[in-house]
């Protein structure tokens, strides 16, 4: 997989978006007995000067308590990985800026997110403190009301429908009597949005590929996490391969030279003021 990171990593710097044929209404009825498909367009600004807002599609999967958030193109070069490894051309197809997972059971949910060649895994009990609203609105067919929650530094403006009453919605929001339609936050900087819903027979609600074995996979939690992907999102492009390829079993540390030509550690790297992560509330730690 090694070969394919450089590519990945200049890839990261370009815009695209993934064309999705458009569904036929689902059934409605026995909601928690059903498999539900999901598909969201997210619009979202990756950084603070980034003239356009970036455009991909990703996916909820889920029935009853049990889900799984992936990105379109992770869950499809996922799907390959199963069968044969990944060639370039895969990657250029399927090609996200966001790599992360999340499977939800009950109110409990599993982080898996990649950081250079390493992937991580955190565990998150979700109880969000929902405020309902009083406004009403249609959107993509749907007649939906409008909710508001904070977190991970943001403030959000949900619209739910009670035509699908199932607790659910994009990344990691749930806690609603209807299905999230819409959210936004307060800065317009992520907005997920349906674009379609299918029942279907069966469902894979779990990320069905893992480059290492459990064993291997750094277990952490939220905000040690936030604040190491934050620090390696606001590295250099050279920085990033050095990272990578440190000695980790000899806990080799990476040295790099900040913003004044002096020499500092990984760890003491200043943040990009730029950088406009989904979670910001671990930047004033």
């Amino acid at each position: 997989m090694k070969y394919l990171l450089i590519p990945l990593l200049i890839l990261t710097f370009l815009l695209g978006s993934v064309n999705y044929e458009e569904s036929q209404p689902i059934e409605r009825g026995a909601e928690n007995e059903k498999y539900y498909s999901v598909l969201y367009l997210a619009t979202f600004k990756p950084h603070l000067t980034s003239k356009n807002h970036r455009k991909e599609y990703a996916n909820l999967y889920l029935k009853g308590n049990t889900s799984i958030f992936q990105w379109y193109g992770i869950r499809k070069q996922d799907s390959i990985q199963l069968h044969r490894k990944l060639e370039n051309e895969d990657v250029s197809k399927y090609y996200s800026l966001e790599q992360y997972a999340i499977e939800f059971y009950n109110n409990q949910l599993t982080y898996y997110d990649n950081i250079g060649y390493d992937e991580y895994e955190y565990k998150e009990k979700i109880n969000h403190q929902w405020k309902l609203g009083d406004k009403s609105k249609n959107i993509a067919g749907y007649n939906c009301k409008n909710a508001f929650v904070d977190y991970g530094g943001r403030s959000w403006e949900a619209w739910y429908t009670l035509e699908i009453p199932i607790n659910a919605g994009p990344y990691k929001f749930k806690g609603l009597p209807g299905l999230i339609i819409k959210i936004t936050d307060s800065t317009y900087s992520y907005d997920f949005e349906v674009t379609e819903i299918k029942n279907k027979k069966k469902l894979i609600l779990k990320k069905t590929y893992h480059e290492m074995s459990d064993k291997d996979r750094y277990q952490t939690n939220r905000s040690s996490f936030n604040l190491l992907k934050h620090r390696f999102k606001s590295m250099s492009f050279n920085e990033r391969i050095s990272y990578m390829n440190r000695n980790k079993e000899a806990n080799q540390e990476v040295v790099f030279t900040d913003e004044n030509g002096n020499e500092a550690s990984f760890r003491d790297i200043k943040f990009s003021k730029t950088l406009n992560l989904i979670e910001i509330d671990h930047e004033s730690k």
